[in-house]
C-alpha cells in the first residue's frame, strides 16, 4: 500500500503535458514548400489552421505553436513552491512568411527551453490573453481563403500563444 502512494506522488511530481501542432514545428517540414509557388491553401493542407496570423502591407505570416511542460516538483514544497520555478517549459514556434501574392516566402523555427513559476506564468497569461485578438485574425484569414475555421483549435492556440508571448508584431 505504501508503494502505491509513493508511485502516485511521483507521477504527480513529474506530470507532463504537450499541446499544439507538433507536425508544423518539426524540423524540415518546410522542405515541401516551394518559394514563390506554394499557396496559403497548400500550406493549410499540409500544416492545418495557423495559430496566429499577422498581416503587413506586402507580406503576411502564419504562426504555429507547440509546447511541452513538465512540473519538476518544486511547486509542491510548501512556501518554496510559491516563488521557485516549478515548471520546465519547452516551446517551438514555426513562422511561415508569405509574399504580397500570398505565396510561400520563407519559414523559421524558434525553440526555447526555460523554467518558470507556474503562478507567474498564469498571471502573465491572463493579462496577455485578455489583450490579444489572435483568434479573430485567424478567423478572418480562414474566411478570406474560404477555408474552414476551427474555433476550438483557435482557443487552444490562443492559450498557448499568449502564455508563450509568441505573438510579436511582424
Amino acid at each position: 500500500m505504501k508503494w502505491t502512494g509513493l508511485v502516485a506522488v511521483f507521477a504527480i511530481l513529474v506530470s507532463c503535458s504537450s499541446q499544439g501542432n507538433l507536425v508544423a514545428t518539426s524540423q524540415g517540414i518546410e522542405k515541401s514548400f516551394v518559394v514563390g509557388k506554394t499557396s496559403k491553401k497548400q500550406v493549410h493542407a499540409e500544416l492545418g489552421q495557423p495559430h496566429d496570423v499577422r498581416v503587413a502591407s506586402k507580406s503576411s505570416r502564419w504562426s504555429y505553436y507547440h509546447t511541452k511542460t513538465q512540473m519538476n516538483g518544486l511547486g509542491f514544497i510548501p512556501i518554496f513552491g510559491l516563488v521557485l520555478p516549478d515548471t520546465n517549459v519547452q516551446t517551438a514556434v514555426r513562422h511561415v512568411q508569405f509574399d504580397a501574392k500570398e505565396k510561400y516566402k520563407s519559414s523559421t523555427l524558434e525553440t526555447d527551453s526555460s523554467k518558470m513559476n507556474s503562478l507567474v506564468g498564469v498571471g502573465n497569461g491572463i493579462v496577455s490573453f485578455t489583450a490579444d485578438k489572435q483568434s479573430g485574425r485567424v478567423k478572418a484569414e480562414m474566411a478570406k481563403l474560404k477555408l474552414p475555421y476551427d474555433k476550438t483549435e483557435a482557443i487552444k492556440a490562443k492559450d498557448m500563444g499568449t502564455v508563450l508571448g509568441a505573438n510579436p508584431e511582424l
